[in-house]
């Protein structure tokens, strides 16, 4: 039946159509009542115009993976006829073929045959129970959340305040950001703040991070080059000190000057860290060949 709908490609499917029958026999708990069959589709489908909801209310969608080639059955049946049509056509599996089934519940129409064909009818290459028995992933695509808010609310990329709220209060502000047309999370805390929620979950905005903002986030551009004051060499030098610890637990403590203007360094070896010391190095390794600095900047520490 697979390989029968890839030839198809995109066609509905109803009345005594075979390929109906075919999974009503597999999808015994309704009442089949159209077809939807579409190839490398990434999101669900919508019913066609003139069916309505009142003759078949519940939707399902079976795709066959792109990359693994195993086949994905939505978990629940959905009632199409409340959702909005943004919600009707979300995203979902990326399918190399998708199959979306609209039925009606058994009790609505009296006169359903149990079984519209007979078992013997059905492919021999691949049964559809069979199918069923491998039991395939379920991929939970309720009108509720979808498939990536899913991901974000269990992701482990978060910061702390917004990991250790409850998943209910998680959902809550993954919802929020994403409906609200991912709003920043300054808006979005104001926003939480007026509608009287805890000040935990107003301060576990900050520690959000959406997957679909980090995907369309534009990369940071770094500075091709820098205004710099013009400056002659010896005309501005920095000064600073650093201890470090070899892996035989030998401390050494070294002074290191730099010109900013043509960013020359120099360092050396220091007894210790005193202000005689200072004294010695810069003489020794600045003034005896460079001479006085005109201006020397150096931080709070106290050999300075």
């Amino acid at each position: 039946m697979i390989k029968l709908l890839r030839l198809h490609g995109k066609r509905s499917f109803s009345g005594q159509d075979e390929i109906l029958q075919i999974l009503q026999t597999w999808l015994s708990d309704k009442t089949l009542v159209m077809i939807l069959s579409c190839r490398g589709t990434e999101r669900l489908q919508a019913p066609p115009k003139d069916l309505l909801s009142s003759d078949a209310p519940w939707r399902k969608t079976i795709c066959v993976h792109r990359h693994s080639g195993k086949i994905i059955v939505t978990k629940d049946w959905e009632e199409w006829g409340t959702l909005s049509n943004r919600q009707l056509i979300r995203a979902g599996c990326p399918a190399r073929l998708s199959i979306t089934v609209f039925a009606r519940n058994p009790i609505d129409n009296p006169n359903v045959i149990s079984d519209p064909i007979p078992k013997n009818h059905l492919e021999p290459e691949r049964p559809l129970p069979e199918v069923a028995a491998e039991e395939p992933p379920q991929l939970d695509l309720n009108k509720d959340i979808s498939d990536r808010v899913h991901c974000d609310i269990v992701s482990k990329h978060h910061g702390p305040k917004f990991c250790v709220l409850p998943a209910a209060e998680r959902e809550v502000i993954t919802k929020c950001h994403r409906n609200l047309g991912h709003i920043s999370a300054e808006r979005l805390k104001i926003l939480m703040k007026q509608q009287g929620f805890r000040p935990e979950v107003i301060e576990g905005v900050d520690d959000f991070r959406c997957s679909s903002c980090l995907e369309h986030q534009a990369p940071k551009i770094s500075r091709p080059a820098a205004m710099k004051d013009s400056l002659d060499f010896n005309d501005r030098v920095s000064m600073d000190g650093i201890s470090w610890k070899n892996k035989d637990g030998h401390l050494f403590h070294f002074y290191h000057l730099i010109d900013h203007g043509t960013s020359f360094h120099a360092a050396a070896i220091a007894p210790n860290r005193s202000s005689p010391s200072v004294i010695e190095f810069l003489g020794n390794f600045w003034i005896s060949w460079a001479g006085a600095p005109a201006e020397l900047l150096v931080d709070s520490a106290g050999e300075f």
